[in-house]
């Protein structure tokens, strides 16, 4: 039979191992603030119709989500003049790239549908601490567009916003849950 004492010793044990598990999970909780960098794009990219300067407007779209879901109490891009000096705390530096981009076929969509014909676009986000340059967190993702309900299959913009912001909403709700 367990004394109180073994029981209290047991209980505090496994409250510890809780809370080491739960800080595991959430690996950017500790940070206050993100720095956006610059995307980069794959070299072979531009072969597979690739618009040039379209990785701005997805690191817009992710650092506008960043601000206006409150996911870190500090946001900056990373542009000359930001600096996180002023800022206390631990600073993460976001550094993003499109690894993979399929435009895909709009008479495939209409003609066969199911998935055929589908564009893609694939991301991939490294967390790193700004002061150690460690490595924290790396993610991937991948936004896909079929044209499932468009008749007419939807046009080559529709499929690269559609898959721009499929990744994106994939890639917040990863980074809200390591928060």
């Amino acid at each position: 039979m367990r004394t109180k004492r073994q029981v209290v010793a047991l209980m505090m044990f496994l409250a510890i191992v809780a809370l080491a598990c739960r800080a595991a999970d959430k690996p950017l909780q500790p940070y206050q603030t993100a720095i956006l960098g610059k995307f980069a794009v794959d070299p072979g990219l531009s072969k597979s119709g690739f618009p040039e300067g379209y990785e701005n407007v997805l690191e817009k779209t992710l650092f506008a989500r960043l601000l206006s879901e409150h996911v870190f109490p500090h946001v900056l891009d990373d542009v000359p003049g930001n600096t996180a000096g002023d800022i206390s705390g631990k600073v993460l530096l976001l550094e993003g790239e499109v690894t993979d981009f399929s435009k895909g076929n709009r008479a495939a969509r209409v003609a066969i549908g199911y998935g055929a014909g589908g564009a893609k676009l694939r991301i991939t986000l490294v967390f790193r601490d700004l002061a150690t340059h460690e490595e924290v967190m790396s993610l991937a993702e991948t936004g896909r567009y079929i044209g499932f309900g468009n008749l007419t299959g939807g046009s080559a913009e529709k499929a690269r916003s559609e898959s721009a912001r499929k990744v994106v909403d994939k890639l917040m709700k990863k980074i809200k849950a390591a928060r």
